[in-house]
C-alpha cells in the first residue's frame, strides 16, 4: 500500500462437530422401563431412536444451530432431547404409561416440555463479538438465548 509492504498474518481454528446419535434404546428404557412389556420382539427399536435423532438434529437446524459451535462431550443435553422426542414419536403411536392411557396428550405434551428443556440446557462456544477470543461470559452461556437473538 503506497510502496509499503505490509504483511497481514490472521490465525483461525476451524471446527466443525460432527454429531453422533447420542442416545441408545437403553436410554430410553431407563426413563420408562415399561416399554419393553408394552412393545413386541418384532419393534425396531434402533429405527425408533434414530427416527427421534433424526426429529432433533431437524429441530436444531430450524432454530438455527451453526456447525462452528461445539458442544462440549460432558453435556448430555442432546441425549435426553433425544430420548424424550423418541418417547413422544411413541407416544404418538399410542404407547404410553398405564397413567396415561386416558389422556395420551397430556403424555406427548409431557415429553414435548422435557425435550425442550433439555435442549434448553445445551451450551456451546460462542465468541459473540469475534474478537477470536472466548470471554468467561461467553465459554458457558445457554445456546438457547442465542436461538432466540436470531
Amino acid at each position: 500500500v503506497n510502496g509499503e509492504v505490509k504483511k497481514v498474518k490472521k490465525v483461525y481454528d476451524i471446527v466443525k462437530q460432527e454429531f453422533v446419535q447420542p442416545a441408545e434404546w437403553a436410554d430410553v428404557l431407563s426413563r420408562y422401563p415399561e416399554l419393553s412389556t408394552k412393545t413386541g420382539r418384532r419393534f425396531d427399536f434402533e429405527r425408533t431412536v434414530r427416527q427421534a435423532w433424526e426429529d432433533i438434529l431437524r429441530e436444531l437446524m430450524a432454530m438455527g444451530v451453526r456447525a462452528n459451535l461445539v458442544i462440549p462431550e460432558s453435556d448430555y443435553s442432546l441425549r435426553d432431547a433425544t430420548v424424550f422426542q423418541c418417547l413422544a414419536n411413541l407416544g404418538r403411536s399410542g404407547i404410553v404409561p398405564r397413567v396415561f392411557d386416558a389422556s395420551p396428550e397430556e403424555y406427548i405434551d409431557l415429553m414435548e416440555q422435557e425435550k425442550q428443556s433439555a435442549l434448553g440446557h445445551i451450551t456451546q462456544f460462542v465468541d459473540d463479538d469475534e474478537d477470536e477470543a472466548l470471554e468467561t461470559e461467553e465459554e458457558d452461556r445457554a445456546r438457547r438465548t442465542v436461538w432466540f437473538r436470531q
